[in-house]
């Protein structure tokens, strides 16, 4: 088989230089070229313009050891192999090369045109394989960033996701406590947003949190760090502030941001935020920063005068109220501790009885009587609605049941029913 080489020599003595070359051509049968200079700058111009095998450099061109040399051609084209080609014996010198990067280094009084052969073909063939491990390793690091990435980002906005907020925050909390700063967590979700997705469908809603992403990234601060933690959810991180109450205008900003219109296909689509805020060094850890300024956000909700509301402890105090509720309402609904009072509705003017309305009542076995403008908002708000529905509905049919049986003239009994009621298709009172 016929081997085909083109190869750059560059050599000081024209006679070392003509020897090596006819050792190299030494088997008629290959094919062979070799282009001699002898300087160093003749090689990097014959390099810049001509595509060679590999470069075999004396390194007594420049009158030193030839080092200097031998890192400009690595740097200056580090995919060529480099063969050097010694006058003396010097093992230092040979180490300090090939750690360098060249692929072999040979003494001229050692050569022979069998050995100086197989060391060109072996030292094209090491590079090769170098340069594909490097190239290997670099698209590896390249995958491997890419999962990175892909592990801390959120896939539809591109923003942040949960874990990387979370481990960014925690970095954070440590910067603010050694220097004494404050920080903040603002925490909102999108008004009206599920509106969006029932009425246009997913890809408007993914639409809408595609544009609050990008005007987030474009409008907040480089030191501010926005992330979607789920759904329509976000959270901001602030920089250091020398005042808690400085998280205030970040969450008008970002309230300003939300508000303004999104425009997709000819709809202009109009969303807003209530935000809570929750702060360092008043919450100490990360995981207590988030829940509390998800607390706090519901607070903003029901609160109609602002859009952005403070983490407090009695907003805690009220939230664990309210959480209690919610669990012993589930009870109640369970154990059979909520009856109906019936309420005479009377004609003042004919001074007669009209009708009467059912009403939900709470007697519960551990927290006593609990008026119904306490639990009717968090069975509304626990999605309960339903089922206390239900119950006053049965409840009712049983009075309906015994009047009948009883020959009591009922004309009209009245029944209050939640909204998710009214929702169902087929919600109707026989």
């Amino acid at each position: 088989m016929t081997y085909t080489a083109n190869y750059l020599m560059a050599q000081q003595d024209s006679l070392d230089g003509n020897i090596v070359c006819q050792m190299l051509q030494v088997n008629k049968e290959d094919e062979i070229l070799v282009y001699q200079v002898r300087s160093v700058s003749s090689a990097l111009q014959n390099l810049s313009h001509t595509k060679y095998d590999a470069l075999i450099l004396d390194l007594n061109l420049s009158g030193n050891n030839g080092l200097e040399d031998v890192k400009k051609f690595l740097h200056d084209y580090p995919s060529l192999p480099i063969v050097i080609l010694a006058g003396n014996d010097d093992q230092k010198l040979a180490v300090q090369c090939l750690h360098l990067g060249v692929q072999d280094y040979i003494y001229k009084n050692q050569l022979n045109a069998e050995l100086l052969n197989r060391i060109m073909r072996y030292a094209i063939e090491r590079k090769q394989i170098h340069l594909q491990l490097k190239q290997a390793l670099a698209e590896s690091d390249r995958r491997n960033h890419q999962l990175t990435l892909l592990a801390r980002t959120d896939n539809l906005t591109g923003l942040p996701n949960r874990a990387y907020f979370f481990e960014v925050a925690k970095k954070a909390i440590a910067t603010a406590e050694r220097l004494q700063k404050s920080l903040g967590v603002l925490y909102f979700d999108l008004d009206s947003f599920k509106i969006i997705n029932d009425r246009y469908g997913h890809s408007a809603g993914d639409h809408v949190l595609k544009e609050i992403a990008v005007r987030l990234k474009n409008q907040l601060r480089n030191s501010d760090i926005a992330a979607r933690i789920g759904g329509d959810e976000f959270v901001v991180l602030t920089n250091l502030l020398d005042d808690p109450v400085q998280s205030y205008s970040l969450a008008r900003k970002v309230h300003d941001i939300i508000c303004q219109p999104i425009i997709l296909d000819n709809n202009e689509f109009l969303v807003g935020a209530s935000i809570g805020i929750a702060t360092y060094p008043e919450v100490k850890n990360v995981e207590e920063l988030v829940q509390a300024a998800d607390m706090a956000m519901y607070e903003a909700k029901d609160n109609n005068q602002h859009y952005a509301c403070f983490y407090t402890k009695h907003l805690e105090n009220k939230h664990r109220n309210q959480r209690t509720l919610e669990t012993e309402l589930e009870n109640a609904i369970n154990e059979n501790e909520l009856h109906a009072l019936y309420q005479p509705i009377i004609s003042r003017e004919k001074n007669e009885f009209l009708s009467v309305e059912s009403l939900c009542r709470w007697e519960s076995h551990k927290l006593g009587n609990i008026p119904p403008d306490k639990f009717i908002p968090i069975a509304n708000a626990a999605q309960l609605g339903d089922q206390l529905g239900s119950i006053m509905l049965e409840k009712s049919a049983q009075l309906k049941m015994f009047c009948e049986s009883n020959n009591v003239n009922l004309t009209r009994l009245s029944i209050n029913v939640f909204g998710s009621q009214l929702a169902e298709k087929n919600f109707r009172i026989d």
